[in-house]
């Protein structure tokens, strides 16, 4: 039934280890350039198997600006070949670093400027998502 599903994924999601703090976004900010109004940019999302980063390029293809965050890395079965993260802990970590870097670096988010976005993700690594509630059924594989 949904209520034993949702007691399921809770204590899936929870057996994380619980004295964890995601540690707070480094943030770089590289070219001068980029205050110019009139520099179009794009952004990469880059969420790899330790850390997420969102890196500004310049429409000559400066860094601009960029900031990374770590993510628990978690070993159920050491030896076992694979490892896991919470599915939250990347897409908080994500949003976390998007928002360091809008905060420290507000011109690179200016309305309008911003004129596309691409991601790279961990292709290796498997969440299975339930469709109707959003929420994963357990951690990612990697």
């Amino acid at each position: 039934s949904a209520s034993v599903l949702r007691v399921q994924y809770i204590s899936i999601m929870s057996a994380t280890a619980e004295d964890y703090v995601p540690p707070e976004p480094t943030v770089k900010i590289f070219s001068d350039a980029s205050t110019s109004s009139s520099v179009d940019f794009v952004a990469a999302l880059d969420i790899g198997t330790s850390s997420t980063r969102v890196i500004v390029f310049n429409s000559t293809g400066e860094i601009c600006g960029s900031a990374q965050a770590e993510f628990q890395q978690l070993f159920p079965n050491p030896g076992g070949g694979w490892h896991e993260h919470n599915p939250f802990d990347i897409s908080s970590q994500t949003r976390r670093c998007i928002d360091a870097l809008a905060r420290d670096a507000p011109h690179l988010f200016a309305e309008g400027r911003l004129k596309g976005i691409g991601i790279t993700n961990m292709r290796e690594t498997t969440i299975v998502w339930n469709a109707k509630t959003g929420e994963p059924y357990y951690k990612a594989i990697v």
